[in-house]
C-alpha cells in the first residue's frame, strides 16, 4: 500500500508572524552580541582607568608625574588660546590704502614740521615698492630736512596775561590755576634758583597748555650758571689784588705748597668771609657739591681730615691740573697748591 505524502499547505497569518519575529530576533541578537562585548571591554577599560587615577591620588610616588601632565596640558591649551585670539586680532586689523597713508603724512606735516616733504617721501617709497617687485629699490633715494621747531612767541598771543602776585600764592599754585608748567612761567619770567615769588610782582603768564621746550630751559640754566661762575671767578681775582699787599709776609714753597701770609682761623670761615654762601654746615666735608670737574670761582671739597677740608679754586690749567687758594688753620697760614682734578683726596666741587 503506498504512502501519500501531504502537499504543501500554505502557512496560517498566525505561523507567518512567529516566523517574522524570529527572523527579527536572530538579527537583533547578532548586532547585539558584538556592541554587548564592546560594551563589556569600555567597562573593563574605565574601570581600569579609574582605579590608576585612584591609585595616583592615594601613592605620593605616582604625584610628579601627573603634575607634569597637568602643566603641560595647561600649558598647550594656553597656547593654542593665545593663537586663537592673536588669529582674532589680526581679522579685526583694517589695512589702510596707500592713497590715504600719503593724504594721513601730508597732513601730519602742518602740525608737527620736524620733516619737511613726509607725503612725497612716502610717495616715493611707494614708488620704489611697486617698481622693484616688492622690495625697496637700491637706486631711489629720498632726501630729508630737519628744521628746529618754532616755539611759539607768548607776547604775540592775545591769550597772554599779565597777572600781579597776591599774597599767599606760589608757582605751583599758579601753574595749577592757568595750566601751564612751573619751568615754563620760570623762563618766561627769569625766574632763576628758588621757586619763590613775592607779592605784587608781575609775572607773564601764557595761554593754556603753552610749554617751553627743554632744551631752551637747559640753554638758560646753563647761561645762568656761567654767569654766576665768572661772577665768583671776579671776586676771586678782586680778594687776590686787595691781598696783595699783604704778599710781603710770603714765606716761601714747601713742598709744592706756597705759603702767602700769616692768616689764623679755619678752612670753611675763611671760604665764607670770601662770600661764598655755605653757611649752616659745620663741617667742610658736609658742604654739598655738585660736579667732579673744577671750575675757576668755585670750590674744592676734600677727605683731607675728619672734618674735611674746602679751598677756593682759583684756576684751571690745561694739563688736567687745577690751582687752589685755602686757610690751613694748623700752620695758621693762606696758602696755595696745585692738584689734579682725579685725586684721590678730593670729595667733588660746587660751582
Amino acid at each position: 500500500m503506498a504512502i501519500l505524502e501531504p502537499e504543501n499547505v500554505p502557512a496560517t497569518s498566525g505561523e507567518r508572524q512567529k516566523t517574522h519575529r524570529a527572523n527579527i530576533l536572530s538579527l537583533v541578537k547578532i548586532f547585539l552580541d558584538p556592541i554587548s562585548k564592546i560594551c563589556k571591554k569600555l567597562f573593563f577599560v574605565v574601570r581600569s582607568a579609574t582605579q590608576i587615577i585612584v591609585q595616583i591620588f592615594t601613592s605620593n610616588r605616582y604625584l610628579p608625574h601627573f603634575a607634569m601632565v597637568a602643566i603641560l596640558s595647561l600649558a598647550t591649551f594656553s597656547n593654542i588660546g593665545q593663537t586663537v585670539q592673536a588669529k582674532t586680532i589680526e581679522n579685526q586689523l583694517v589695512s589702510v590704502d596707500r592713497a590715504d597713508g600719503q593724504s594721513i603724512v601730508s597732513t601730519v606735516d602742518q602740525f608737527t614740521p620736524l620733516i619737511n616733504g613726509d607725503g612725497h617721501i612716502v610717495e616715493i617709497a611707494d614708488s620704489s615698492l611697486a617698481s622693484s617687485g616688492g622690495f625697496i629699490s637700491s637706486s631711489a633715494s629720498v632726501e630729508t630736512q630737519l628744521t628746529a621747531r618754532v616755539e611759539p612767541d607768548p607776547d604775540n598771543s592775545n591769550e597772554t596775561i599779565y597777572y600781579i602776585v597776591k599774597t599767599g600764592d606760589t608757582l605751583s599754585g599758579l601753574g595749577m590755576k592757568f595750566s601751564v608748567k612751573i619751568a615754563t612761567i620760570k623762563y618766561l619770567n627769569d625766574i632763576t634758583g628758588t621757586n619763590t615769588i613775592k607779592p605784587n610782582q608781575k609775572l607773564k603768564i601764557p595761554e593754556k597748555n603753552y610749554e617751553v621746550s627743554a632744551a631752551l630751559i637747559a640753554k638758560k640754566e646753563n647761561a645762568e650758571k656761567a654767569k654766576v661762575a665768572a661772577k665768583n671767578a671776579a671776586k676771586v681775582t678782586a680778594t687776590a689784588k686787595a691781598q696783595a699787599p699783604a704778599k710781603k709776609q710770603y714765606y716761601g714753597t714747601i713742598n709744592g705748597v706756597r705759603y702767602v701770609e700769616r692768616s689764623y682761623g679755619q678752612c670753611y670761615t675763611y671760604v665764607v668771609s670770601q662770600g661764598y654762601a655755605v653757611s649752616g654746615h659745620v663741617l667742610a666735608k658736609w658742604i654739598p657739591t655738585n660736579s667732579s670737574t673744577p671750575r675757576a670761582g668755585g670750590l674744592v671739597v676734600t677727605n683731607e681730615s675728619w672734618a674735611g677740608h674746602v679751598a677756593i679754586v682759583t684756576s684751571v690749567n690745561d694739563d688736567g691740573t687745577f690751582n687752589l687758594r685755602e686757610r690751613n688753620y694748623a700752620s695758621g697760614w693762606i696758602t696755595e697748591r696745585t692738584l689734579r682734578s682725579d685725586d684721590g683726596v678730593i670729595k667733588g666741587f660746587a660751582n
